[in-house]
């Protein structure tokens, strides 16, 4: 972010915006969607702080101070003088830091390489991140990240699926999940993200800590949740819905354990597909639009369909690795 820009944004975020500055951020914002993003990301380290990045002001504080200071008769002709100096010591620090920023960004003999790592069908993958903090993903979710992960102003992760985090406090480097619409800011907590490509929702659960969660647009508010708060946002009508669950239903899954919440019953059974490797065919299935609430303590595949049957009047039969439902008159 361009030294301008930065002190256009800082001025949005701490309520000092002048019609120039606004004018400035805004045509900025439209240019590219990664600058909204940026901006976003900046947002909410603010909200979940009210901090500026002490790197980027703590080389001007001092000048800023003795340039500030109230003049008096006696030193006016001495603080004339000081103005121009300091004037000129600004200039050559703002110059400098260009320069070094520009030489920075520079390619460097090494490129960044993307690293992805992915849990397969009916598997529960646990990483350790450059950082220390630790991942579980789900059946059939990935995530990637920079090779540069740890060298970068923000931590960030990209996801699709869901997986639990436990991340390393590090108040200077916000830890970001990036997930379909949503992108989620922390520092060190635990929570988890659940966005499968074919889900009609994204969600995000909090088991410690708080986080802020913003839409990939930048036009919704910042969504903050603590502990027991679920924040569900449906992809076709783009609004958020709050809940409260138990503590433990956040990472429930890792043990083996199903928790469904008003799910569609179509995302029920790819839930039930990915972790039991099995094809479920519901072209025959009456209740496509039924919803189900219902827990299954790491029960078997058996024993989860011979309760479905009794929930939904549902029949099946099994092929090979392919369970074809029919029926479903009612959902109760």
């Amino acid at each position: 972010m361009k030294e301008e820009i930065w002190e256009s944004a800082i001025k949005r975020l701490t309520n000092n915006e002048t019609d120039a500055s606004a004018l400035k951020l805004n045509n900025w914002l439209k240019e590219d969607i990664k600058h909204q993003q940026e901006f976003n990301s900046l947002k909410a380290l603010w909200d979940l702080t009210g901090k500026i990045p002490a790197d980027k002001i703590e080389r001007f504080n001092g000048l800023e101070y003795l340039i500030h200071q109230k003049e008096s008769p006696k030193n006016k002709k001495f603080l004339q003088w000081w103005y121009g100096i300091a004037a000129v010591i600004i200039g050559l620090l703002m110059l400098s830091t260009v320069f070094v920023f520009q030489h920075s960004k520079q390619p460097s003999q090494t490129t960044a390489e993307l690293i992805k790592k992915k849990a397969n069908v009916g598997e529960v993958l646990k990483l350790i991140l450059p950082d220390s903090s630790t991942i579980w993903l789900n059946a059939e979710s990935e995530v990637s990240f920079s090779s540069e992960f740890t060298l970068a102003d923000n931590r960030v992760i990209n996801l699709i699926g869901e997986a639990y985090f436990e991340v390393k406090h590090d108040e200077s480097h916000p830890f970001i999940v990036k997930s379909g619409e949503l992108i989620t800011t922390v520092y060190g907590t635990s929570f988890n993200v659940r966005a499968y490509r074919n889900d009609s929702e994204i969600s995000v659960a909090v088991q410690s800590g708080k986080v802020g969660v913003n839409h990939l647009s930048g036009k919704q508010v910042t969504q903050f949740l603590l502990p027991k708060d679920k924040l569900v946002y449906e992809l076709n009508s783009k609004l958020f819905k709050r809940k409260n669950i138990a503590v433990e239903e956040v990472n429930s899954w890792i043990e083996g354990a199903l928790v469904f919440d008003q799910t569609p019953i179509n995302e029920v059974f790819q839930t039930l597909s990915r972790k039991f490797g099995v094809q479920i065919n519901t072209e025959k299935l009456i209740a496509k639009d039924c919803k189900l609430t219902a827990k299954f303590e790491n029960n078997s595949l058996t024993k989860v369909l011979e309760t479905l049957k009794l929930l939904m009047n549902i029949q099946s039969k099994q092929i090979d690795k392919t369970i074809f439902l029919e029926g479903g008159s009612t959902c109760k």
